[in-house]
């Protein structure tokens, strides 16, 4: 019934989302399968899957990675991390260089629980030097949580001259747990 006259409480509705993907991941994925959710209610769902650590969803939720719907996009990205689905990695790494920055945040921060490519470890490099904060302090926590590869990146960027590079490559190194 919940589907059919949603409620307008934010609140309500996450958690709706979260009982649901907790006691019945499954039907919550045909669900989404099924294309039977306004955008909205559709990044609840996925946001709720993530939280729940719902696996089974990893191939439906991952075509919303080229969703037109940057929300869609961020929540498939923050998902893939969650669940730590390798088979995202090549989207994600694309995401990085989305024109949503909040996209490029979430695509940074989902990395960070994923196998890197040579190329995931430039694009994350370059975010170093994003015009957002957020950005740059996703891809430089993954990047120091990625092992002797991606400190190297970090001790580089420090003798960048782009100061946001250096500052976001500075606190990441200071944090990481080496």
């Amino acid at each position: 019934s919940y589907l059919r006259e949603p409620t307008k409480s934010l609140g309500w509705r996450r958690a709706f989302y979260a009982r649901f993907a907790s006691v019945a991941p499954a039907h919550l994925c045909s669900i989404l399968a099924r294309h039977g959710l306004e955008s909205e209610e559709e990044k609840h769902a996925i946001d709720a899957l993530g939280h729940a650590r719902a696996t089974l969803a990893a191939s439906e939720v991952r075509s919303r990675l080229r969703s037109q719907d940057p929300e869609l996009r961020a929540s498939a990205a923050r998902f893939a991390g969650k669940v730590e689905d390798a088979d995202s990695v090549d989207d994600l790494t694309r995401l990085l260089r989305d024109s949503e920055w909040f996209v490029r945040a979430a695509a940074a921060r989902a990395l960070e629980t994923l196998p890197k490519s040579n190329e995931a470890l430039v694009a994350l490099s370059d975010c170093l030097e994003d015009g957002t904060w957020w950005v740059r302090a996703n891809a430089a926590r993954t990047l120091a949580r990625t092992g002797e590869r991606g400190r190297r990146i970090l001790l580089d960027a420090i003798g960048r001259e782009d100061a946001y590079a250096r500052d976001a490559a500075i606190a990441a190194l200071a944090t990481a747990r080496i």
